[in-house]
């Protein structure tokens, strides 16, 4: 038994005076500094790793790190396994130097990630003083150092229009302005890489089954990004200098698309006092049904009716309908303002027609489960309302 513990105090004494250096800091420089990101490539890090000697004389000992790591944007994106080490004997409380270098493969991947990403990216390392036997543990202290990777040119190429989304100035996707109201069209614009966007806003007033289009600004600007962009264009005034139904459109002339331009339609209508309505009767869906993007709202013509307008209402905050006020000029302005509640969705359609399916833009703009309400307005061809349905419930999908 003594002659055990007298062992164990031997083995500590000498743990006790074992040389211990310490890693103090770690830099990096990568060469070079960016690679493409359409594939990637080689980079060559050298490191430079300080270390101060022992306090006490002692046997060489192990700086070492085990693997490389990319981040990018606050996350890691890779892992890169590669082992990097060696053995030295630094005097007794001595600065120390130690040089490192490696040639990592950024591959394809990891460069479009690199691309994606919102912030810098990085290559990490962590290296330890392990003692003389790395493989047992540290006996030292760990640093890490970064060197700063970038891609150049853009991660698919040219320039890519990935989505393009209309809404008037408060985001509501249909409306009805008085005349002189000078309404704006907002375009939200998705993308990728970097190039010229050429575009022009084109307006039609829609009348007679034809359409009278006029072009009402050229847009031309650059727009860059390394990984996903988005840009916000405000069109010039719309025509509402004639009351009657109007489309809106952004015609895109470069890069080339691979989907189907929207469009908006609105109604301008003159200002007047207050006035009688018709009512419309409303054929489907039925009351409470769950509608699908397939479901057709069918209601019965009205006559004299150039368009009508399918609005969309959330369910009031108390699950009741919001009252119904007097109908007044306020309600030809943009949304329906004879009810307590703003219009959700909507779309207006031509005076031929008695039933439409909403677009999959209106659909988007439902929270799924939730109950909605909807009606019919009826507008003539000197931009009157002239008619209207009551509310019905459905439920969205």
């Amino acid at each position: 038994m003594l002659r055990a513990l007298l062992g164990a105090l031997v083995v500590l004494a000498l743990l006790g005076t074992r040389a211990e250096a310490e890693v103090t800091s770690v830099s990096a420089a990568a060469l070079p500094a960016a690679v493409p990101a359409t594939g990637g490539g080689a980079v060559t890090v050298n490191w430079t790793v300080q270390r101060l000697g022992p306090r006490t004389g002692g046997q060489p000992s192990t700086v070492r790190s085990a693997q490389a790591e990319i981040w990018a944007g606050g996350n890691r994106i890779a892992v890169l396994p590669g082992l990097l080490q060696q053995v030295s004997n630094p005097p007794v409380g001595t600065p120390e130097t130690l040089s490192f270098s490696e040639t990592l493969m950024i591959t394809p991947a990891i460069a479009r990630q690199i691309a994606r990403a919102s912030g810098p990216a990085l290559i990490v390392r962590e290296f330890t003083d392990v003692g003389t036997a790395p493989a047992v543990g540290a006996f030292g202290s760990a640093a890490s150092g970064n060197a700063a990777l970038s891609v150049s040119g853009n991660a698919q190429g040219a320039l890519s229009l990935r989505r393009i989304e209309l809404s008037f100035e408060d985001g509501s996707r249909t409306g009805i302005f008085n005349t002189g109201a000078g309404p704006r069209v907002v375009a939200e614009i998705a993308y990728t890489s970097s190039g010229i966007l050429e575009a022009e806003w084109r307006a039609a007033r829609v009348e007679g089954g034809g359409n009278f289009e006029r072009s009402l600004g050229i847009v031309r600007q650059q727009l860059s990004s390394a990984g996903r962009g988005q840009v916000r264009l405000l069109s010039p005034k719309l025509p509402d200098d004639m009351a009657g139904l109007y489309e809106v459109r952004l015609v895109v002339r470069r890069p080339v698309l691979n989907f189907d331009l929207p469009r908006l339609r609105y109604y301008i209508s003159p200002e007047e006092g207050g006035r009688v309505l018709g009512e419309i009767s409303l054929i489907g869906p039925d009351e409470g049904t769950r509608v699908t993007p397939a479901t057709i709202f069918a209601w019965e013509p009205a006559a004299g009716a150039e368009a009508y307008q399918v609005e969309i209402f959330p369910l009031a905050p108390d699950g009741a309908s919001a009252g119904m006020r007097a109908p007044a000029s306020a309600e030809l302005l943009l949304g329906a303002f004879d009810l307590d509640t703003p219009l959700a969705a909507g779309k207006l359609v031509p005076g031929t027609a008695s039933r439409t399916r909403l677009s999959d833009i209106s659909f988007a703009r439902l929270e799924p489960g939730e109950t909605y309400r909807w009606r019919v307005r009826a507008i003539d061809g000197g931009g009157r309302v002239i008619a209207r349905s009551p509310l019905r419930f459905f439920k969205a999908p």
